[in-house]
């Protein structure tokens, strides 16, 4: 083929009419399965509808068949809006070329244009066709189409199918054997309804802990009678008779119940309302759970290097950082069990050892200042929960941080050459260990100097009591301050808390000024005087005192 037959031969197509072949079946699918969507969820939405009302009221046959014509009619609808129209009258290309470029606006209007101008290559230039369609199935090769067709309608149309499944088959679990005959009605089926007087719901199975009331419940349908009938048979054989009431006749005049003190016993139960009877129940009275055995072990932080230790119950006071190890014997088996931790800080599920149910472990993190203590909730394996547990107190103790003092120079400020240097010395402590030291200072603070440190060798120790010089040489510092400078300096000690800290302690603040040698020899001498000064005083003050003593040794008796 010549270059001109080849640039007047038709644009490939083929590339994005399968994506517009792909974007048309997908739409007809979503359209499908949403009508399908519809349609259960208006069959089971319906008969549902119809089987609680004719359970209620009792529908005559002729509004049964109007129902049932009513749904044949909305489903013949749906199928033909969702299922026939979309297979029969399908999208053509332009119009999924234009959904494609609105769900995709990178094309930029080039799908649909590469569709229309390479049905006519011969109006435009054919080049020009040939490498827009060429470009467009590049791009389509990177999009993801899977968004094209809008399934917003069918998932709202699946979600609300689902939901009316959900009820329907609720429903018709609490229907139990009245359920088969009411939808055999709703299908214009002659039989009678199973009973006037209908059980909607009812207490069922319980477990109880001794000594507890119970208050047994049902819900009634149908003709509801003044009261019923609550009959208890218990292990030796005696039965009781109880009235079942309403509880609240005007605002529940379909609730009955009966409040069945102090259980002490394990008993069935059967409820009599109208002409139906409820299958028998049965009601299992169990100890609570309690705690037979509490051991407690505090671990210390790992920095502490304290290791673990007992702790009685009564006595938690606990460093923070710790972990707080806890090992329950219960009275009973246990199913589940929690600490329920007082001062805002939730609920933590135990441990329980499969080969002994009674046997639990937990372990508390102590790092919480609002921690304030816990609770043990326990739950044995019928479901009945420990009442009235005792709260454990925790008081939390904080890790202290280390405390610096400078011991020299004993001077605030000092007066220093810029070639020269300033010897300091500082004593640190700490509970369990200063780990790091730094020198703190700032150049002409009120110039606007920045804040700049310098890390003190340690030699990679720890130590309880620190007593450290180091010789701060001006000509270190850069860039070098100029005389007449003021140098505000402290130290700062951090120690080994890596749990909850760490811990910083800060020293008084001193001042140091660059001075000229002349200056600093004018200070050395003032100090010097003072000294000598100092030291004639105290020479002065020995000698009065000798003088006094002996007056006092050599004194006369007074006549």
């Amino acid at each position: 083929m010549t270059v001109t037959e080849r640039e007047l031969s038709p644009p490939d197509l083929r590339a994005l009419l399968a994506r517009v072949g792909d974007v048309r079946r997908e739409k007809i699918g979503v359209s499908m399965a949403t009508g399908l969507a519809l349609v259960i969820g208006l069959i089971v939405a319906t008969l549902t509808a119809e089987m609680l009302f004719d359970w209620l009221v009792e529908l005559p046959w002729l509004a049964r068949a109007l129902v049932l014509a009513g749904l044949a009619g909305g489903v013949g609808f749906l199928v033909w809006r969702f299922a026939l129209i979309p297979l029969f009258k399908k999208t053509n290309d332009d119009a999924a070329a234009l959904m494609i470029e609105k769900a995709l606006p990178i094309f930029r209007s080039r799908f649909i244009a590469s569709i229309q101008l390479a049905r006519t290559p011969e109006i435009s230039s054919p080049v020009l066709v040939r490498a827009l369609v060429a470009e467009t199935t590049a791009l389509a090769t990177t999009q993801d189409f899977s968004s094209v067709v809008k399934t917003h309608r069918l998932t709202r149309a699946t979600q609300a199918a689902t939901v009316i499944l959900i009820l329907a088959f609720a429903l018709a679990y609490f229907g139990g054997k009245a359920t088969w005959p009411l939808l055999q009605r709703a299908f214009l089926s002659r039989v009678e309804l199973p009973r006037k007087t209908q059980f909607a719901a009812i207490t069922g199975d319980r477990s109880v802990g001794v000594g507890d009331d119970l208050r047994i419940e049902m819900t009634a349908a149908g003709v509801l009678p003044q009261q019923g009938k609550l009959i208890l048979k218990r292990g030796g054989g005696a039965t009781n008779d109880f009235p079942l009431l309403h509880e609240s006749p005007k605002d529940h005049p379909r609730q009955y119940s009966r409040l069945i003190q102090n259980v002490q016993e394990s008993f069935t139960y059967t409820a009599r309302l109208g002409d139906a009877t409820s299958q028998t129940f049965r009601v299992t009275a169990v100890p609570r759970p309690t705690i037979a055995k509490l051991d407690c072990q505090q671990t210390y932080p790992s920095y502490t290097k304290l290791g673990t230790v007992r702790r009685a119950p009564g006595d938690l006071s606990l460093l923070a950082g710790s972990r707080l190890q806890l090992k329950i014997r219960a009275s009973v088996p246990i199913k589940s069990a929690s600490l329920r931790l007082t001062g805002g800080a939730g609920e933590l599920p135990m441990k329980i050892n499969p080969a002994d149910p009674r046997e639990l472990t937990g372990e508390l993190s102590i790092r919480s200042n609002t921690l304030r203590g816990f609770s043990i909730h326990l739950v044995e394996t019928h479901g009945v929960e420990s009442k009235d547990t005792a709260t454990y107190r925790i008081d939390v103790i904080p890790d202290k941080p280390p405390t610096v003092r400078i011991t020299y120079p004993d001077r605030h400020e000092e007066l220093v050459t810029q070639t020269g240097a300033l010897l300091i010395a500082f004593e640190a402590s700490d509970d369990f260990g200063v780990a790091h030291a730094r020198l703190h200072y700032i150049v002409n603070q009120d110039a606007g100097g920045t804040e700049k440190t310098v890390e003190l060798d340690l030699g990679g120790k720890t130590f309880k009591n620190l007593s450290r010089r180091y010789e701060w040489k001006m000509t270190a510092l850069r860039p070098p301050p100029p005389e007449g400078s003021v140098i505000e300096y402290w130290l700062e000690v951090s120690d080994n808390n890596d749990v909850t800290g760490p811990g910083i302690g800060v020293s008084e603040r001193y001042q140091v000024k660059l001075v000229t040698e002349l200056e600093k020899r004018a200070d050395l001498a003032n100090r010097l005087n003072d000294t000598l000064s100092s030291l004639n005083q105290i020479t002065q003050d020995e000698e009065q005192l000798n003088q006094a003593l002996g007056v006092l040794i050599f004194a006369k008796p007074v006549k």
